[in-house]
């Protein structure tokens, strides 16, 4: 380097297709590669999109010359292969001994990606099957499949844009058309996930054969330098796994155990008539829930390395599942809490409903906008025999009896209500703690 601090090492291939050496670690590898030179018979096949399908054999001396050109990808994968088996590189890095490895980029085949793909002037063009085969022969399948992924779902959300844009017209037509043109966005949306999944699912497929690349990830992907070729298949590999579930389960089941907690507290809080926690508990919440998303991010990958996975395709998957489900876990269940479970875990209960309604409303007195009348909280417990049922209209949706004959109401209780007449008759419509 320039500072004489580090020393620089280029490991390559000669960039000629004659290099016997890249040709030796192809074959002992069985390094699949696509036919360009078919039999006397054979004819090369074609899909419905015009694309060439070649034939895929593994390379060896005897068929060297009836196979394409190595492209830069395989070079680097077949590099990156060997130098793996021949030292634990992750090791060299945990000991100071290398600093880092990383393949180097081609400046020509960069600059000609760069032109072709990656140029500014490309943003407002949709992806080509040109363009995906440019990025899989310089970064290889995998990217490439991210890639035909979001050219896809690209492509197809103008459709949904054009739903969007005419369900947003619900805002200007009555409360019952508008209703009807929201259900029939949702149900079209619904169809649009699954028509897309469908449509992705088969470009899917035909990009495999394409490209090759059926049981690719046990004939052709890199063995991962902390793949145990010893523990596989064991009763200790399967310890380990059933040791990383449990460890999911367990994760979930404490965050969820805190927010609840949270929300227990609250309640207890807010019945002694103090209300700190309740202003503050969304942002308690919100600061919990980034913490264990991160906290998890960090301990998901020493969970995984657990299950020792041969490939890294294979350790991507699980990584992404069980990363996946926490974080959906931990991003929805304060608000599947609030819809669902509130309603359920909080209630107040006592032997009446007045002496329920006494202990919910003590502290803050009744709902706004309600006829309800009483003097300045906190009340005492007496006050309940000087209530009537007409006074707690506003409760009928909230409460209900138990199995022990006692009257409770709901953890999502009204605070502010607002009388309406419908057929000559009084009705409250109440917005609650839990949803404003």
């Amino acid at each position: 380097s320039i500072d004489e601090d580090e020393v620089f090492l280029k490991v390559s291939f000669s960039r000629s297709d004659k290099d016997q050496r890249l040709s030796d670690v192809a074959e002992h590898y069985r390094y699949m590669m696509p036919v360009n030179k078919l039999p006397a018979g054979m004819t090369t096949q074609i899909n419905n999109l015009g694309q060439r399908v070649p034939l895929y054999i593994e390379h060896g001396e005897e068929v060297k010359d009836c196979v394409e050109r190595f492209r830069h990808v395989d070079r680097v994968r077949l590099l990156m292969r060997w130098l793996h088996d021949q030292v634990d590189m992750e090791e060299m890095i945990h000991q100071g001994i290398v600093r880092m490895h990383f393949p180097a980029a081609t400046y020509q085949d960069l600059r000609a990606l760069n032109k072709t793909w990656a140029d500014i002037m490309q943003v407002p063009s949709l992806p080509t099957p040109a363009d995906l085969d440019n990025v899989r022969n310089y970064f290889g399948e995998q990217i490439a499949f991210f890639f035909a992924w979001f050219g896809t779902y690209n492509k197809y959300l103008f459709v949904l844009a054009v739903a969007a844009s005419i369900s947003s017209i619900h805002k200007h037509m009555y409360h019952w058309a508008g209703k009807w043109v929201l259900n029939a966005f949702a149900v079209f949306l619904v169809g649009w996930v699954a028509t897309f999944n469908e449509l992705f699912k088969r470009r899917s497929s035909r990009c495999k054969q394409v490209w090759g690349m059926k049981d690719w990830d046990s004939q052709q992907a890199n063995t991962l330098p902390d793949f145990d070729p010893d523990t596989a298949g064991t009763n200790l590999e399967k310890m380990y796994r059933l040791a990383a579930t449990s460890c999911v389960v367990l994760y979930v089941v404490v965050f969820a155990g805190a927010i609840l907690g949270i929300s227990l507290v609250n309640k207890n809080m807010r019945d002694a008539g103090d209300m700190r926690l309740a202003e503050w508990s969304p942002i308690v919440i919100s600061v919990l829930m980034k913490v264990s998303s991160f906290t998890w991010s960090k301990f998901a990958i020493k969970l995984i390395r657990w299950e020792n996975h041969r490939t890294e395709a294979r350790f991507n998957d699980s990584l992404a599942w069980t990363l996946a489900s926490v974080k959906l876990f931990v991003a929805l269940f304060p608000f599947a809490d609030l819809a669902f479970l509130e309603y359920f875990i909080n209630q107040t209960c006592k032997p009446t409903l007045e002496e329920a309604a006494v202990s919910v409303y003590r502290h803050s007195g009744w709902p706004a906008g309600t006829n309800s009348f009483g003097p300045e909280p906190p009340w005492e417990n007496s006050f309940a025999f000087n209530i009537t049922r007409n006074d707690l209209a506003f409760l009928d949706r909230y409460h209900h009896t138990n199995k022990l004959g006692s009257a409770c109401i709901a953890g999502c209780y009204p605070i502010e209500c607002t009388e309406e007449i419908d057929n000559g008759i009084p009705k409250f419509l109440c917005t609650t703690n839990c949803w404003s």
